[in-house]
């Protein structure tokens, strides 16, 4: 199986080697991202909703070495599960000591691939040059790449939802059995990481695409068996976190 050439098939026939070209536009779009994302992460003047209050929980975490529950001020955090939180506070060891950039640092990587993501569908559902598109106009979306230097959950669960949708388009365009269920595990995976994120949106989106999107693209077949591959993708991903969880606190936290 081989993601790069199931998406470079949608390039236009203009005689070049799809996969380099395919790299290159991939390279491109990192260093314009990058570009735009990666200076700010570490300003201290324009701070957003609950970012410091995400910020001193991922620092306990860090001290701790919990990576399970997230507590603010000692008291544990039950408005969100920890998949952010955990990311920044092992790149805060990792670092040695916490930074504002180091907790927006995952935000920004999701934001980073979430760009890329978004490239795929565009080859997926339309062509290069519409992908190229609309891949550098959502660089150029204030509100996006501003989610992306924010040390909040939205863009991890942003990056999970066009993930999640390019396994799926992946999976509904491929024949073959065992590669098309692959899809829809991992289809399944990045929506379950959506859930834990903010809730039911990590699934709500991904099931919008696969309702709609064979109506752009005849070649795409909607599962039929394929529903039970993502719901295996789904609880696999939940029970990686929920289960330790239930078994550190008694069930407590969830």
């Amino acid at each position: 199986m081989n993601i790069t050439n199931n998406l470079t098939n949608y390039f236009d026939n203009s005689g070049n080697n799809p996969s380099r070209v395919f790299i290159l536009d991939v390279l491109l779009l990192l260093a314009i991202s990058a570009a735009v994302i990666f200076p700010a992460l570490g300003q201290n003047r324009n701070w957003s909703s609950r970012e410091i209050r995400h910020a001193e929980i991922i620092r306990e975490m860090a001290e701790s070495g919990d990576y399970l529950v997230p507590k603010l001020l000692g008291e544990t955090y039950y408005d969100k599960p920890p998949i952010m939180h955990a990311a920044a506070a092992v790149l805060t060891r990792v670092a040695g000591g916490p930074s504002m950039s180091i907790v927006r640092m995952p935000s920004a990587i999701a934001g980073i691939l979430g760009i890329l993501a978004a490239y795929g569908l565009g080859l997926l559902l339309f062509d290069r040059r519409i992908a190229l598109l609309g891949a550098v106009v959502l660089i150029g979306m204030a509100g996006y790449t501003l989610m992306a230097r924010q040390a909040r959950p939205d863009m991890v669960l942003c990056l999970s939802i066009l993930l999640s949708s390019l396994c799926l388009g992946l999976g509904m365009r491929n024949q073959r059995y065992s590669t098309r269920a692959l899809y829809f595990v991992l289809a399944g995976m990045c929506a379950g990481i959506g859930i834990i994120t903010k809730g039911p949106y990590g699934i709500l989106f991904p099931v919008f695409f696969l309702l709609f999107a064979p109506f752009r693209r005849n070649d795409l077949s909607r599962p039929r068996w394929g529903w039970i591959s993502i719901v295996i993708g789904i609880v696999a991903v939940l029970s990686l976190w929920a289960i330790p969880a239930y078994l550190r606190d008694g069930g407590e936290y969830l």
